[in-house]
C-alpha cells in the first residue's frame, strides 16, 4: 500500500543517490535555500496542482545541484525548469523487490557562486486519496519557506490540515479567503537541514508535516475504498483447496492449521512488490500468487486467507501500519497513509490469530515487534472491525548465551552456544539462507565470536528443526578466545565479558535527530569457568544492577564446586531517545560495557 509520504520520504532520504547517476550530489554545507514558496491548490474535483519554485544559492564556491521530483502514473509533472538545465526523466524503484511505477525528474542545475537560481516544478496529483500529507524539509539550510494548501469553498468543510512535529521556526496558519476558500500555511525562518542519520526515526515519523485529511470522511467510507479492490468471497479454486488439504494434512487443531498455512506462505512465495496504481492497493488473486510463486504482502495475505477458507477457518484480510513507518491510526486519520501493510487474520471464536505472509523465518504463532500495539483494520463483510494487536511475543525475543569455559594457557577454551528465539531466530536465518553457501561458516564464526576479535572455532553449526520453530540455536563445541587470560606474577587475569551484544551507542557529535531502535530484546548469558587446579580466587568482579529508561538487568558472579558461574541479563525498556536523552542512553551502555569487562582475578596457591 502506498501514498504520497512513501514519495515525499524516498524524495528527501535519495537525493544523493539518485542524483549520482548522472551527477554529483551538491556541497549541502555551501548550498543554502534562500527561498521556498511551494503552493498545493486542491480543485473542485478532489485533483491537487502543486507549483514549487525554490531558489537556490552556493555561498563558498561554485556547484551543481541535483533538484529532483518525483511522479508516476497518478501524480503527472507538468513544469520542469532551472537555469541552463535540462530536465530528464526516468524510471525509480526502491529495490530489486519491488516495482512502483515512479519515476524521477532531475536537473543538473549549475550554481554559481552568490549567484541566486530558481528551480521550478509544477506537478497534478490526479488521484486525490494519495494527496496525504506535506513534508516540511528539505536537506538544504532554508533562509525562509512558505508552503500553502488551498482548500476551495465546497470542500473546506470536509478537508482538514493538521500540522505535526512543526519545529520553533515555524509558523501555521489558517486563514479564509474571499471567495471561502480556506488556506492553511506554513512559514518557516532559518529551517535546518534535514539530514539522514543513522538509526533516527523514520521521516514519516518525526519530520514536520502537514497531514491532509478529507477525502473520505471517516473509517466507513475508507473501507469501502479498500473493498472496492478485493474479492469478498475467498478464492475456492481447485488449486487451493488441494493445496489446502496437503498443507494441513496431519494437523489436529485450528491453531496448527493456521500455523501450517502461514509457515507454507512465507517459506513458499517469493516477495515481490508490485505497487504501482491500484496495485498499491489491490490485492493479486490467491491462485494467481500460487501459481506464479511469488507475490507482495497484500497477494500472500490473500492467499493465506483463501488456503484459511478451505481448511474450514474463517480468513480475513487486514490492513495495518508498521510501527517504524506510520503513527496514525484508522479511526482517528482515516487516510491511505494509516497504513502501509497488508497481512491476514483467523478469527476464530474465542481470539484472532494474526498471519504476516512476508515474516519468511516467523516462529509459528509469532507477532512482529512491528505490528505490536498498532491499530488493525480486519475485513467483516461490509462492515469491518478495528483492533489492536495484542503486545505478545516480548519473551520470544530472547538470545540465550551459554558457555563453558577452562583456562589453556592464555586462552579460554570451551563450547558455546546462542540459543535464539523470535527476532533473533528471524534475522539468523535470514542472514544464514541470504547469503552465499561458501560465506555461511564465515557468518556462524563470527555470530558466535562477538565481540571478542581473536577467536578460533572449529564445528560451528546452525541448529533449526524447522522454518516456523520457536528457536534455532548456533553451537560450537570448541572455541578457543585468544589473549582473553593474561598473567601478572601469580595472578591470572581472565575477561570473560558476560554481556554479548551490541547495544547501540550513538555518535553525537552534531547530531540533530533522536534514536530509535524498532526492537525490542531479552539477553541473557549463563557462563560457566572452571578453576584451574593449584589455583583460587583471589577476586570476582561485583555483582552489578542495570536500572536506566532505557535497559534494565544483571551481572552475577558466584564461585562453586571448583568453577565460577557468572549470569547476566540485559532487556531494552524504552527504544528510543530525543536528541538531548542520546548522552543519558550512551551513559547506561557504558555503565553496562564497563560492568562486562570487569576482570576475574585468580592466583596460585
Amino acid at each position: 500500500m502506498k501514498s504520497v509520504s512513501s514519495y515525499a520520504l524516498a524524495l528527501i532520504a535519495t537525493v544523493a543517490l539518485v542524483c549520482g547517476l548522472h551527477c554529483r550530489a551538491a556541497d549541502k554545507d555551501n548550498v543554502h535555500i534562500l527561498d521556498e514558496r511551494i503552493s498545493y491548490t486542491v480543485q473542485p474535483s478532489g485533483k491537487v496542482k502543486m507549483v514549487d519554485q525554490t531558489t537556490y544559492v552556493a555561498t563558498r564556491a561554485d556547484d551543481r545541484l541535483p533538484a529532483i521530483s518525483m511522479f508516476n502514473e497518478d501524480i503527472s509533472i507538468d513544469k520542469a525548469s532551472a537555469p541552463g538545465a535540462k530536465p530528464y526523466y526516468r524510471s525509480w524503484e526502491p529495490g530489486d523487490m519491488f516495482y512502483t511505477g515512479s519515476r524521477i525528474c532531475f536537473m543538473d542545475v549549475p550554481l554559481r557562486k552568490d549567484k541566486p537560481a530558481k528551480v521550478t516544478f509544477e506537478q497534478t496529483y490526479n488521484v486525490p486519496e494519495q494527496f496525504c500529507n506535506v513534508y516540511l524539509k528539505a536537506p538544504y539550510f532554508t533562509d525562509k519557506s512558505l508552503i500553502t494548501i488551498e482548500i476551495p469553498p465546497v470542500l473546506a468543510e470536509r478537508y482538514k490540515v493538521t500540522p505535526v512535529n512543526l519545529d520553533s521556526c515555524m509558523t501555521f496558519k489558517r486563514t479564509v479567503g474571499k471567495n471561502g476558500s480556506v488556506v492553511y500555511s506554513v512559514e518557516s525562518v532559518g529551517r535546518e537541514a534535514f539530514r539522514y542519520e543513522e538509526d533516527a526515526p523514520s521521516a514519516a515519523l518525526d519530520a514536520p508535516q502537514l497531514i491532509v485529511t478529507g477525502f473520505f470522511k471517516d473509517t466507513d467510507e475508507l473501507y469501502s475504498f479498500f473493498r472496492k479492490y478485493f474479492e469478498p468471497a475467498p478464492d475456492s479454486s481447485e488449486s487451493i483447496a488441494a493445496l489446502a488439504a496437503d498443507i494441513t494434512a496431519g494437523c489436529s487443531s485450528d491453531i496448527e492449521k493456521i500455523d501450517s498455512i502461514a509457515s507454507w506462505v512465507r517459506q513458499n512465495i517469493r516477495y515481490v512488490a508490485v505497487e504501482h496504481g491500484e496495485y498499491g492497493i489491490r490485492p493479486e488473486a490467491a491462485h494467481t500468487v500460487l501459481e506464479r510463486r511469488y507475490g507482495d504482502c497484500k497477494g500472500s495475505a490473500n492467499l493465506i486467507k483463501a488456503l484459511l477458507h478451505s481448511s474450514g477457518i474463517d480468513g480475513r484480510l487486514v490492513w495495518i501500519g508498521t510501527a517504524a513507518e506510520v503513527s496514525t491510526r484508522w479511526d482517528s486519520v482515516p487516510s491511505l497513509m494509516s497504513g502501509n501493510h497488508q497481512i491476514a487474520a483467523a478469527v476464530l471464536p474465542d481470539t484472532i490469530i494474526y498471519a504476516d505472509g512476508t515474516a519468511t523465518w516467523s516462529p509459528a504463532g509469532y507477532v512482529s515487534q512491528s505490528l505490536r500495539r498498532q491499530q488493525a483494520m480486519i475485513e467483516d463483510g461490509d462492515s469491518y472491525m478495528l483492533r489492536m494487536v495484542p503486545d505478545v511475543g516480548r519473551d520470544a525475543d530472547t538470545d540465550t548465551l551459554t558457555a563453558h569455559f577452562a583456562i589453556d594457557g592464555s586462552d579460554l577454551h570451551g563450547s558455546i552456544a546462542h540459543d535464539m528465539g523470535g527476532m533473533f531466530k528471524i534475522s539468523a536465518l535470514g542472514s544464514y539462507n541470504d547469503v552465499d553457501q561458501s560465506n555461511r561458516q564465515q557468518l556462524l564464526r563470527y555470530i558466535i565470536s562477538y565481540p571478542k576479535k581473536n577467536v578460533s572455532c572449529h564445528d560451528v553449526r546452525l541448529e533449526a528443526p524447522g522454518p516456523a520453530s520457536q528457536r534455532c540455536r548456533i553451537i560450537s563445541d570448541s572455541i578457543s578466545e585468544h589473549g582473553a587470560v593474561y598473567r601478572a606474577g601469580d595472578k591470572l587475569i581472565v575477561d570473560l565479558r558476560p554481556v554479548r551484544r551490541n547495544l547501540g551507542l550513538i555518535k553525537t557529535e552534531k547530531r540533530k535527530r533522536g534514536m530509535v531502535n524498532p526492537f525490542a530484546f531479552t539477553y541473557v548469558a549463563h557462563i560457566i569457568l572452571d578453576i584451574p587446579e593449584g589455583c583460587e580466587v583471589e577476586s570476582m568482579p561485583a555483582d552489578q544492577t542495570f536500572d536506566s529508561p532505557w535497559f534494565g538487568g544483571f551481572i552475577t558472579y558466584r564461585q562453586k564446586d571448583g568453577r565460577i558461574e557468572c549470569d547476566a541479563e540485559v532487556s531494552t525498556r524504552r527504544n528510543n531517545a530525543a536528541v538531548s536523552e542520546l548522552e543519558a542512553r550512551n551513559a547506561a551502555i557504558k555503565a553496562i560495557t564497563r560492568a562486562s569487562e570487569s576482570k576475574i582475578i585468580l592466583k596460585r596457591i
